[in-house]
């Protein structure tokens, strides 16, 4: 009996013993987790690519297929990553490829596309954000559609 007792004891001391260890490691791991955040922010970003897009249209609503299309970042004067390969009329002004080349407070970002016919050139302004530390563009100000004649 009294050698179960003892082999209960050891038991009950390894039991503590093995918490004791967990909570030095779990203390150890939260400060250091705690001071990572403190010099350098984590962030979870979701693995979509987005895309800052404007149409353009004729004077009948209709979309239209420009030409010339150009989308400029005026702060830095450099043309932006795009691939305007999509729907006919739809042409991305920035997007995530352009993360590293945009303010985290804004840029201003000028558009422009001529008419394929009348070769009337038109131009809108965008105001879009970004950063190395930012997950997505985001688009502050700028127009949905602009209309070209």
């Amino acid at each position: 009996m009294r050698m179960i007792m003892v082999n209960v004891y050891i038991l009950k001391m390894r039991n503590q013993t093995y918490k004791l260890t967990i909570l030095v490691i779990s203390a150890v791991l939260f400060s250091c987790s705690s001071v990572n955040k403190l010099t350098k922010p984590d962030k979870i970003c979701t693995t979509e690519f987005r895309m800052i897009s404007v149409q353009f249209k004729d004077a009948n609503g209709s979309s239209i297929a420009v030409t010339d299309f150009r989308s400029i970042n005026l702060r830095t004067n450099q043309g932006l990553t795009q691939n305007n390969e999509g729907l006919p009329g739809y042409y991305t002004v920035a997007s995530d490829a352009d993360l590293p080349m945009l303010s985290p407070r804004g840029d201003t970002i000028r558009v422009t596309a001529s008419h394929p016919e009348t070769k009337k050139t038109v131009s809108g302004l965008f105001v879009v954000s970004g950063g190395k530390d930012a997950c997505h563009v985001e688009k502050l100000s700028g127009p949905e559609i602009i209309t070209i004649n």
